[in-house]
């Protein structure tokens, strides 16, 4: 059986993005959807979307939104929880920790554990200007920072190639992987290999699916 996994992505990062940044990122909120909607997957997999900015709020969202954005991508036909709380307001199973998911970690992540929940960061960066932003939510949550073993389990080329296009569905879909396998070498293989390389090649569902 696969590892229960409870993992949320963290919009918090809209003043580090542009427009184009921010519709991407929405494009790959759709695509975790859609991988949270699988049946193999979603018995499995608890998604949520925290820290989304305006999420209840009367006043319209602005245009360089990610609340925007999701809505414009279909997030009202999702069934997936959101809420404008960050991360550290989530409610942990007995025993877990708050880990937030960051390249800029020191330490590795060992293995998913049902007890935990797994943050990463909804920031699209093509520009290189929000280097250790990841790093600096995870201390300012006070959640335990972890990276992903890519070093240790690529060769040098894949692991420069992968390093530079990994994003937020990437990493969702290692994750699976690892609760499905226990073995991270074949996750991140599996994972990179099922992943769309670059931002927003496939399109979300068009009709929601059951959760």
């Amino acid at each position: 059986m696969p590892t229960p996994l409870h993992v949320a992505i963290d919009f918090a990062y809209d003043d580090l993005m542009d427009l184009t940044g921010i519709r991407s990122l929405a494009q790959q909120a759709a695509l975790s959807y859609n991988l949270r909607s699988k049946p193999e997957v979603r018995e499995h997999l608890d998604l949520s979307f925290v820290s989304v900015a305006g999420l209840g709020s009367l006043s319209p969202p602005p245009a360089s939104s990610s609340l925007l954005a999701l809505q414009a991508a279909g997030l009202a036909t999702w069934g997936i929880g959101a809420t404008a709380s960050s991360p550290a307001s989530l409610p942990l199973p007995a025993g877990g920790s708050l880990i937030y998911l960051s390249p800029d970690a020191t330490e590795t992540l060992s293995a998913c554990s049902a007890s935990d929940v797994y943050v990463i960061g909804g920031l699209i960066d093509r520009r290189e200007k929000a280097a250790g932003a990841s790093l600096s939510r995870a201390a300012a949550l006070g959640a335990k920072a972890r990276r992903l073993p890519l070093i240790e389990n690529l060769d040098h080329r894949r692991r420069c190639d992968s390093l530079d296009m990994l994003n937020v569905t990437a990493v969702l879909q290692i994750l699976v992987e690892y609760a499905a396998r226990r073995d991270w070498a074949a996750a991140i293989q599996a994972g990179l290999g099922k992943t769309q390389r670059g931002y927003g090649d496939a399109k979300p569902s068009k009709k929601p699916k059951s959760n």
